[in-house]
């Protein structure tokens, strides 16, 4: 055999040694790590691998914290050889989950997400929403398709139903359930949020629109029914002037396309 054919065989046999270690790291030794490294998340109950594994999950950045009992994932070794971080996730507990597949590139930094299903409820988003009343519900997610490529997103369709929802303004106030359809204004790198309700005290319709820069429009009408506590159709006398047909228009914002033809 030739030298330059041993030298070839002798690196495929170290890749491979050193692939076959790797795939066997177990998933305690990197999420103890992670865990000291990155604030707000504790791990337990950890099995398997790294690339196939499952372990319970405890939230800390939420008041009170989270634990989802049960997260699994399943990483595609392989696609790392070519820059691409492939996951499948699996993450449960009693009232939220989440699953999905997750294509991260390591070198151009795009994400794609294809079909993302979850459920989640109102203490989960809460710290997020930066709301000055507490909210209530639950949030039933189906993103079929997300794409951001360069830093832009390129592809976004999917829709969230809002089951249920409750604001709390020193009273308890039921809402309904609403949904919002999810996608991008003719292709542009903007989000379109199309609104109506379901089921729901008040009647809803209209869109929010949001960008990159986390700018955004909003352009809805809302008519609360008969059957709505009064709390709802007092607040928006307050602020709105309803038309004829009782609807009060809500503008938040300067619409983008007023505002590309004023720059």
């Amino acid at each position: 055999m030739k030298k330059k054919h041993v030298v070839y065989l002798s690196l495929i046999g170290l890749f491979w040694f050193i692939f076959l270690v790797i795939a066997k790291i177990p998933a305690g030794l990197v999420l103890d790590n992670l865990v000291n490294e990155v604030e707000g998340f504790d791990a337990s109950n950890v099995r398997g691998t790294l690339w196939d594994g499952e372990a319970k999950i405890r939230v800390n950045s939420v008041t009170p914290p989270i634990t989802f009992q049960k997260a699994k994932w399943k990483i595609a070794p392989l696609k790392l050889i070519f820059g691409e971080f492939d996951v499948d996730l699996d993450i449960k507990d009693e009232f939220r989950f989440l699953t999905g597949s997750v294509r991260f590139d390591l070198i151009d930094h795009d994400i794609h997400l294809n079909n993302i299903k979850g459920r989640v409820d109102g203490a989960f988003v809460q710290p997020y929403l930066n709301l000055p009343f507490k909210v209530e519900g639950l949030a039933d997610i189906d993103i079929k398709e997300f794409e951001n490529i360069d830093k832009v997103p390129k592809k976004l369709d999917g829709r969230i139903i809002i089951e249920s929802l409750k604001i709390n303004m020193g009273q308890e106030v039921l809402l309904g359930t609403f949904a919002a359809d999810l996608s991008l204004v003719d292709d542009l790198p903007i989000a379109m949020v199309k609104l109506q309700d379901i089921q729901a005290q008040v009647e809803l319709s209209g869109f929010a629109q949001f960008t990159t820069a986390m700018d955004y429009y909003v352009n809805i009408k809302v008519k609360p029914k008969a059957t709505a506590n009064p709390l709802i159709s007092n607040t928006l006398q307050s602020v709105y002037r309803a038309d004829d047909q009782g609807w009060y228009p809500v503008v938040i914002g300067q619409s983008f396309e007023k505002a590309a033809e004023t720059n």
